[in-house]
């Protein structure tokens, strides 16, 4: 395992995230204050979860009875995602290869971001697309939980 895979593995706390579109024009998906885990794993699985924190209770407490117009802003409020991942150092990228998705469409497909380390920090950059998102996550040791 090369230093720079040694080097993501562990657990990553969200600092911030933020998108920027074409016109400059920065916006927080899931809000300013949003918070948020992922996950590395040294065989190579990954797992992240962000959500708005806040959120407002749903009416029911058992989410499978959920009213349709209350799921409807979950994707405005909760991104979740799970599989496997490898690191193309030529490249500078990280590439997770969704396994499972909280929007089904992305089931199959890559997230490909480009990273950088800065101490205990990681920042990581969406690649090849219009709307460029960073986020950026610190390592959570016993002393930052």
């Amino acid at each position: 395992m090369s230093n720079i895979a040694k080097q993501f593995i562990g657990v990553w706390r969200l600092i911030s995230c933020s998108q920027t579109d074409p016109d400059g024009q920065v916006s927080y998906p899931w809000g300013a204050d949003a918070i948020g885990y992922i996950i590395y794993m040294s065989n190579q699985i990954m797992a992240v979860q962000i959500m708005r924190p806040n959120r407002a209770l749903f009416i029911v407490d058992d989410f499978m009875l959920a009213q349709a117009e209350e799921c409807h802003t979950l994707p405005q409020n909760y991104n979740a995602y799970f599989g496997t991942y490898e690191i193309d150092e030529a490249k500078n990228t990280v590439i997770h290869h969704i396994q499972g998705h909280l929007f089904p469409n992305l089931v199959g497909k890559d997230n490909i971001r480009q990273y950088h380390f800065d101490g205990n920090r990681l920042l990581l950059t969406t690649v090849g697309s219009n709307i460029k998102r960073d986020m950026l996550w610190e390592r959570v040791t016993a002393h930052t939980l």
